[in-house]
């Protein structure tokens, strides 16, 4: 079953990571990657390749480099725009809270904010969509 509000890891821009529990539903995950937004807009969700973790997610706002979020981590070989939220999932693929195993790994892998500089941006390739 669904979880209505699941606890997870808050990694905010310069900010050390902290444990809070955000609404599980399309309008509060919304809300919560919106922190830094001119308006609520869209969620995305990535399971990161490098984690063993097959139920590990990070959740953000899909436009943060489109909407000039502050710059907040490198992520695998990208940078992460805004505030973000490591989640995990249920075997139905349902967003769920993480376990005290994940919460503090979660903390300790986030627990420095990084100073990146703005021109790393540019070298971070995009990915292209082509119409038939």
């Amino acid at each position: 079953m669904k979880e209505k509000f699941i606890e997870v890891v808050k990694v905010s821009p310069q900010e050390k990571p902290e444990i809070v529990k955000i609404e599980n539903t399309l309008t509060g995950l919304q809300t919560a990657v919106s922190v830094e937004a001119p308006y609520v807009g869209l969620i995305e969700i990535i399971q990161p390749d490098y984690e063993e973790d097959w139920k590990i997610c990070l959740l953000c706002n899909e436009e943060g480099k489109i909407l000039n979020l502050p710059l907040n981590r490198r992520v695998g070989n990208d940078i992460i725009c805004g505030t973000f939220y490591i989640t995990s999932q249920d075997k139905y693929g349902n967003l769920a809270s993480l376990n005290e195993a994940q919460k503090q790994k979660y903390l300790n892998r986030f627990a420095e904010p990084e100073f990146i500089d703005p021109t790393e941006l540019d070298k971070i390739p995009l990915i292209e969509f082509f119409s038939c």
